[in-house]
């Protein structure tokens, strides 16, 4: 049983079942299943072409709850990618180890964290790119020097193209899907997989 076998079973119990409710511009929205799987299919291939690999290079993700963010780690985890959630209130020098100690590839965040990424990303060799929940645009500044882009202009990309990436990447049981830093408040912090 994975991650990703428990969405799939998901869906074919109930496509049509509410598998979100959040609220977004005032107004409560929800998303199925079959959406959220979709969804989730979408941005894995979307983050293949941006490096993450099943097993190494992991994606880091730091912004607050919200479908984004469990898209974003069905996404990864589910193509075998190892997701590290990070608390978006650490400070820089907390983010830059745990993005060392991790070698993230792919950092998933939204703009409040530009700031910050600028700061740290130059000591950062093993990160590529960074994508923006909230980007707004198709065409974003590169940030340090990586390439950044708008987290529904890659969905958008992959909605038109094959998921043949996902399909051909579905994670053992045994892999890893998460690596989860301790506080650190007795030393470094510790990646627990």
């Amino acid at each position: 049983m994975t991650i990703r076998t428990l969405l799939e079973n998901a869906v074919a119990q109930r496509p049509d079942g509410v598998a979100l409710c959040y609220r977004r511009d005032t107004a409560w929205r929800s998303c199925t299943y079959a959406k959220l799987a979709e969804g989730a299919s979408q941005m894995a291939e979307a983050f293949a072409r941006l490096g993450a690999k099943p097993g190494e290079a992991p994606v880091a993700v730091i912004f607050e709850n919200s479908p984004e963010w469990i898209e974003t780690y069905l996404a990864a985890a589910g193509a075998g990618v190892a997701v590290v959630p990070l608390d978006p209130k650490l400070r820089p020098e907390e983010v830059a180890y745990v993005l060392k100690d991790s070698e993230a590839s792919l950092v998933v965040t939204d703009s409040r964290h530009r700031e910050l990424l600028e700061s740290i990303l130059p000591g950062l060799p093993s990160v590529l790119a960074v994508v923006l929940v909230d980007g707004g645009s198709a065409a974003l500044p590169p940030v340090a020097g990586r390439p950044c882009y708008d987290y529904e202009a890659l969905r958008a990309q992959s909605a038109s193209a094959p998921l043949a990436w996902y399909a051909a990447n579905k994670p053992v049981p045994q892999a890893i899907a998460s690596i989860i830093y301790t506080s650190g408040t007795t030393g470094k912090p510790k990646g627990a997989m």
